[in-house]
């Protein structure tokens, strides 16, 4: 009975990959997959920008901003994770003065070694949960942004690369 769960599940997640879109940028060396649509078959907005050498790429279901909720931000090179959460927790407080910000806890990220911290409250019209994650390559600073509610983005947390 087990086995065949296990084929069912393979299957599943074999058939969801094949509808991903990979993401890869060359340029600060790293890629991710996510789907190309909601579970509702809506599509998933991306959104692209680059500010003095740092690149950003966000990923999200308009509908919600739940199912899917993935943003990465790959800084052009190494930044004090301590000024980031800061700049974060300001932004937060400001605009979700109820909202809860967990206190800063050590990273195990991969291979790689950070910070995290964790937001739940009321924010632009809808109630949100975001894990910030924190963390340098040999090279950079890079920050994730994700809904951990939903187990789409755990598999597109899953998915990223950094070299």
């Amino acid at each position: 009975i087990m086995a065949i769960r296990l084929d069912k599940l393979l299957a599943e997640m074999s058939k969801m990959k094949s509808n991903w879109i990979l993401h890869s940028d060359q340029v600060h060396r790293f890629s991710f997959q996510f789907p190309e649509h909601s579970s509702n078959s809506e599509p998933i907005t991306i959104e692209k920008d680059k500010k003095d050498g740092d690149h950003r790429i966000h990923v999200y279901s308009a509908k919600d901003m739940q199912e899917v909720y993935f943003e990465v931000r790959s800084f052009s090179s190494f930044v004090e994770h301590d000024v980031l959460i800061n700049k974060l927790e300001t932004f937060l407080k400001e605009h979700s003065p109820s909202g809860s910000i967990s206190n800063h806890l050590a990273l195990a990220f991969q291979s790689f070694q950070g910070n995290e911290f964790r937001f739940e409250g009321q924010l632009q019209g809808f109630y949100k949960v975001r894990r910030f994650l924190f963390f340098d390559t040999d090279s950079r600073t890079f920050q994730i942004v994700y809904d951990p509610r939903s187990t789409v983005n755990d598999n597109i947390l899953a998915s990223f690369q950094a070299k």
